[in-house]
């Protein structure tokens, strides 16, 4: 990290992979060993297992289901359900019930379990829990180093952490050891509940009734949190030709299923709503959700204009051509418009090198890579020895 009188000078955007989530609290899986065998008995999820078997070469459940690739299958089952075979009417129909069964075991895995397993402080009753009952101290500690007012916030992952830390620092929660001089602001941060909300405005409408009121691309705000991937929170209706589908809705209900789970369907056609969660395919800013377009224009804006990038735990998988390429051409655009300037990068990730980053941003400056071995180290300046 830099000193707090540097850091005002700096314009700057912190990018969230599936590492940062596994590091919290809540351990959340990463995409590669994201299913797990006893998730599967007895007979659960039939269509969505035999489907898994089929995709690693498996005969029956066996160990090498646990080291699949939870965005390699989206990525297939993407692919499949566009029509890039020409696959039966009856294949069609199994593809469907493979799509909702694994929606109900991403929402399992990123959602039910996590707060089964830690409850919010205080409830007596985890099934009321809320989707904002998700607050990590690592990301608060890391979100607090933030200007809420010039930084933006991207993530590529669908759970519900960052958003629900960032909703109790709306509220006034802070991590747990903070110094006793901050600690008597409890009030609701006038700074986090607007940089909230001008976020919510991007998805094109607040309520499933309502005209759309997000911003345009070229909106002047200088700051938003942005879910490149979608989100468990978000939902939205795949009829191409319905109003409502250039739309992404935030659900905010209970996090065991509520709307969805009761088989919620599109006010304006009828069709079933489906998450708003999108793969990393070369087709996720296009025809299925259109406001993720919307979102990437939005993140290219930011990035190209920030001189300091945090990315934690980003894997800069080979199969996301979309983010190493969005990383590219906004460090392009950078020293297009900065031919003098230095782009700083710190990666925290245990596992990470320098080397990836460099790669992903070919033919530009290799600016100022720094690496962290976790959240602490970040936070007090120690990188990894080079």
């Amino acid at each position: 990290m830099i000193d707090k009188e540097t850091e005002k000078n700096r314009l700057a955007v912190l990018l969230l992979g599936a590492g940062a989530s596994a590091a919290s609290e809540y351990e959340l899986p990463t995409m590669e060993g994201f299913f797990r065998r006893r998730d599967f008995k007895p007979k659960k999820y039939p269509e969505l297992v035999r489907f898994l078997c089929a995709f690693c070469g498996l005969k029956r459940k066996g160990k090498a289901l646990e080291k699949i690739n939870l965005e390699e299958v989206l990525t297939y089952l993407d692919n499949l359900e566009r029509g890039a075979l020409p696959v039966t009417q009856e294949r069609r129909l199994e593809l469907s019930l493979v799509r909702k069964q694994l929606d109900d075991y991403v929402l399992l895995r990123l959602v039910t379990r996590p707060l089964e397993n830690k409850p919010p402080e205080g409830s007596e009753d985890p099934d009321g829990a809320k989707w904002s009952d998700f607050f990590c101290d690592r990301h608060c500690r890391v979100f607090s180093n933030l200007d809420f007012e010039k930084d933006s916030i991207m993530t590529l992952n669908y759970d519900l952490i960052a958003d629900g830390t960032l909703e109790g620092m709306k509220n006034g929660k802070q991590a747990k050891g903070t110094p006793v001089e901050d600690s008597a602001r409890k009030e609701e941060r006038a700074d986090v509940r607007d940089f909230v909300e001008r976020s919510k405005g991007l998805l094109g409408m607040y309520g499933w009734d309502e005209s759309p009121v997000g911003p345009s691309v070229e909106t002047i705000a200088d700051s938003y949190f942005l879910k490149l991937h979608g989100s468990l929170d978000y939902y939205c209706c795949p009829n191409a030709t319905c109003s409502n589908h250039a739309a992404l809705h935030p659900n905010q209900t209970s996090w065991r299923g509520g709307l969805l789970a009761k088989g919620a369907f599109c006010n304006a056609c009828g069709r079933g709503l489906v998450l708003g969660i999108v793969p990393p395919t070369l087709s996720k800013t296009g025809e299925d959700f259109p406001r993720i377009g919307a979102i990437w224009s939005m993140a290219y804006n930011k990035l190209k204009e920030a001189d300091w990038w945090v990315i934690w735990g980003v894997s800069l998988a080979d199969s996301d051509h979309m983010l190493r390429a969005l990383l590219r051409e906004a460090a392009v655009e950078f020293y297009t418009r900065n031919p003098k300037g230095s782009l700083r990068i710190d990666v925290i990730d245990p596992a990470f090198k320098k080397k990836d980053v460099l790669a992903a941003l070919a033919r530009t400056p290799q600016g100022e890579v720094r690496e962290y071995h976790d959240v602490k180290a970040w936070l007090e300046g120690k990188e990894k020895d080079a």
